[in-house]
């Protein structure tokens, strides 16, 4: 065969002891026939002109070294060296036929895996479920770290106006209404009560300094609500009832009877442990109401104070939306998570209940009086 007579379709062409597949049919299927060339290997396929029939060659081996070379002709028609001959339209060869069938089947294959089978689409459903099962857990407490952080954050925003604005008042900390807000006696460190249909809703009152103290110096409402509060409130925070409380008709709730024995923080140098009194924290939105946050120190659970020592009562209730904690900022600054460990204190959202007795072993309401004032 000439050279300038075939087109070369295989890497290059065979050596001895390698077998060359040349066929004349142009109608042989190309994708067929480029994986027969992928599949045989050593076998290289050449095409010689249309008129002449397809033939495998299988060349003999190799002389011996010191013997010359055999001739193109040698060994043809007999033995190993023997050509077998199809029709132009077919292809019929002896040991290659194997390796067609297959490169066929292979290729059949390879089409059929190009989809999932049912059975497998089922595993790979179940086995995504199960990973989903085990992550939500984690990726909840994610979400409630990161909310508790953006907390963290804005409760020393307001920690930093009320510092401020005891800078620039000689000390004297701003007033902290008990239920007297918004009757125009007096400016509150917060307007507006949540208990209120006009006020719960109203952002304007938190900003306005006119009726919140700390209005000229925080201009964004979204400060004043806990990220992890989904309620309609505007306002989520309260501040300790002992940070100038205030009345204008009588005495502030809480602070009278056995409340009257522990401290009062109506300036800021008053604060002698600064590190452990708490100022504002996250209220739930179902007890909070003012922006009073009230501890009784004196356990007989009346707002005056009176009565028989019967611990423990919790009269508002602290939030609970990162993990079953809420956050908490010091006198001095510092905002810290505190994890609260007790039933009654993480009821569910409408069960709460201001004002009620809980047991003589309530670890929550001990902690909210340990960092609500300390003894005069």
């Amino acid at each position: 065969m000439k050279k300038d007579e075939t087109a070369k379709l295989g890497v290059r062409r065979p050596s001895y002891g390698r077998t060359a597949l040349a066929y004349a049919s142009p109608h042989l299927n190309l994708r067929l026939k480029n994986s027969l060339c992928a599949s045989l290997g050593p076998l290289h396929c050449y095409r010689t002109k249309p008129s002449q029939p397809a033939q495998i060659i299988r060349r003999p081996p190799p002389p011996a070294r010191g013997h010359p070379l055999p001739s193109s002709d040698e060994g043809r028609g007999q033995g190993e060296g023997s050509a077998l001959v199809s029709r132009p339209s077919t292809l019929t060869f002896g040991c290659g036929f194997a390796a067609l069938r297959h490169c066929v089947k292979k290729e059949s294959a390879s089409r059929l895996r190009l989809a999932f089978t049912l059975l497998e689409l089922l595993v790979t459903i179940a086995i995504i479920g199960i990973l989903a099962a085990l992550m939500l857990p984690g990726l909840s407490r994610a979400k409630g770290a990161a909310q508790g952080a953006q907390c963290a954050s804005n409760l020393r925003q307001l920690s930093l106006a009320w510092h401020l604005y005891a800078d620039d008042s000689n000390g004297q900390l701003p007033c902290n209404a008990d239920g007297q807000d918004g009757l125009g006696v007096f400016t509150n460190w917060v307007a507006g009560t949540m208990s209120r249909a006009t006020d719960a809703t109203n952002t304007a009152l938190l900003v306005d300094p006119a009726q919140s103290a700390l209005g000229r110096y925080i201009s964004t409402a979204a400060i004043y609500k806990c990220p992890g509060d989904r309620s309609r409130f505007v306002r989520s925070v309260s501040m300790n009832c002992r940070i100038n409380p205030t009345r204008i008709h009588g005495t502030p709730a809480f602070t009278a009877g056995g409340n009257a024995r522990y401290e009062d923080f109506h300036r800021l140098g008053q604060i002698a442990k600064p590190a452990g009194i708490l100022v504002i924290l996250d209220e739930r939105s179902d007890s909070i109401n003012d922006g009073y946050f009230g501890v009784d120190m004196s356990n007989t659970g009346t707002r005056d104070g009176v009565g028989s020592s019967n611990p423990y009562w919790i009269i508002d209730y602290p939030a609970s939306y990162h993990n079953g904690g809420a956050e908490v900022v010091f006198a001095d600054g510092h905002a810290a998570a505190h994890r609260w460990l007790e039933a009654t204190t993480l009821v569910p959202l409408g069960k709460a209940r201001p004002g009620s007795h809980t047991s003589p072993t309530d670890r929550d309401v001990q902690w909210l009086q340990d960092h609500c004032t300390y003894l005069r």
